[in-house]
Parts: C-alpha cells; structure tokens; sequence
C-alpha cells in the first residue's frame, strides 16, 4: 500500500498574509472535495501562514503534494507536508521498520555508576554478524517498499495519532 493511496490530510505552510481560509480551499478544492481547510492564526486574529487541509477522498493529499508544493500562491511559494496516520493499515509497515538504535556516553561506558563501582550498564546480546547477501536482501526488501519509496520520493511525512 502506497502512502498516496492512505494520505487525506496536508499541512500547507509559508502562506502569505493576503491568503484567506477560502482562498486555501478553493485552490486545494481543485484536486479534490474538501472536507475541511483551516488557516492557523494568532492571538492577535492575524494569519500564522500555516494551513491543514483535509481531504474527503483518500489519495488526494498526495495528489495535491504533487500539484502544489513549492508552486508560488500569493507570490510566495508553499511548502506542502503530508500528514499520515500510523493507525491505518497502510502503515503498520512503518512500524515494523527497526529503529536506529540510539548511542549515549552512559550506553558506551557502561551506564551509570559503572566506572566507580556502581553496578554497570545493561548487558547486550552480542549481535549476529549477516552475510553481504543477507544485508543485500535486507536492503531490496526495505527499498522495494512503497511506503518507503513514496517516502524517500516526496520527502517527510509526519505521525499523528
């Protein structure tokens, strides 16, 4: 399952002062039936230049992505960022996706303590070393993806829940 086939929500940012609310809708109406768009604004009532824009029809926001971002609106050009939910089915893939393990000064010396005569760090499994042709297959698998392809494609997409 590709993002553009789950993503119904964007977030439109660098608008210009002059764009109004059914400025936004009208433009991104073009793509497709909105069902929601909402400019931002601050205490003072004035325009934070930020939009999110909400799709009837799965698919439409990365059409929209495609169509819009950094065209110029206003004489200002809009960066367009897609808002994915990791809930829907599409992206239980991602969440299968291991993380990068993080390093800290505490995880490399031990942890805490370890150096004066506390008890030390957690204990690691010592980790298995792959054949070329296993990390090779590895790597086809995650590239192959199209959640991942999308992703590397279009740039990032954020997680809400």
């Amino acid at each position: 399952i590709a993002v553009k086939s789950v993503t119904q929500k964007l977030v439109v940012s660098n608008l210009a002062p002059s764009v109004t609310q059914n400025d936004v809708k009208e433009l991104f109406s073009k793509i497709g039936p909105v069902k929601s768009a909402q400019l931002n604004f601050n205490e003072q009532g004035k325009s934070k230049g930020v939009a999110t824009v909400l799709y009837q029809n799965p698919g439409d926001a990365a059409k929209a992505y495609q169509e819009y971002n950094t065209r110029t609106f206003d004489n200002k050009p809009m960066r367009i960022e897609l808002i994915v939910n990791p809930e829907s089915s599409g992206f239980q893939k991602l969440a299968q996706v291991p993380r990068q393990q993080q390093g800290g000064v505490n995880k490399t010396r031990g942890g805490r303590g370890a150096r004066r005569g506390g008890r030390g760090g957690r204990t690691r499994s010592p980790k298995v070393a792959l054949t070329s042709e296993q990390l090779d297959a590895e790597m086809d698998s995650y590239m192959n993806d199209e959640v991942i392809k999308l992703i590397l494609e279009h740039g990032r997409c954020h997680r809400v829940g």
